[in-house]
């Protein structure tokens, strides 16, 4: 199906992390159909930030809340729904874990290193954002809060 260019729907995602010992930790969950594992995405309900956004979606599909980067680590592009989707992608520092969530019956959540993550990431762009944003991370330069 040809994609219409001029249609742009605009998301938000998020990057999920924590600090175990030295190793630093990013959270996935499965996508709706069980399939794939991705990190917590959605449209930029109207009156939201994209990092409002972020922060909700972590709750809303994976259960999490924490500190949201105050900008952007990065944004890539794919073709969904006859356009395109256009991400912001922020990272998250990760405070709360909840037990129950709204999604938690169509959806797994699981901790990977950075290695399994960039090996279950399926956007090339993503990858490259995930490698950058953990450098940053480690760096000291993550997680400020938006």
């Amino acid at each position: 199906m040809e994609q219409d260019q001029s249609k742009v729907f605009m998301q938000s995602a998020v990057i999920p992390w924590r600090r175990r010992g030295e190793q630093i930790e990013l959270a996935m969950i499965t996508s709706v159909n069980g399939r794939h594992w991705v990190f917590p995405k959605g449209l930029i309900d109207p009156g939201e930030t994209a990092a409002q956004s972020a922060r909700r979606e972590a709750e809303e599909e994976a259960g999490l809340d924490g500190e949201v980067s105050a900008g952007p680590v990065g944004r890539y592009r794919y073709d969904k729904w006859g356009g395109v989707c256009d991400v912001e992608v922020f990272l998250m520092r990760v405070v709360e874990e909840r037990s129950a969530w709204p999604e938690q019956a169509m959806r797994r959540r699981r901790w990977f290193t950075l290695d399994e993550a960039l090996g279950r990431v399926e956007e090339d762009d993503l990858r490259a954002i995930l490698r950058a944003a953990v450098v940053a991370v480690v760096e000291g330069d993550g997680g400020r809060s938006a």
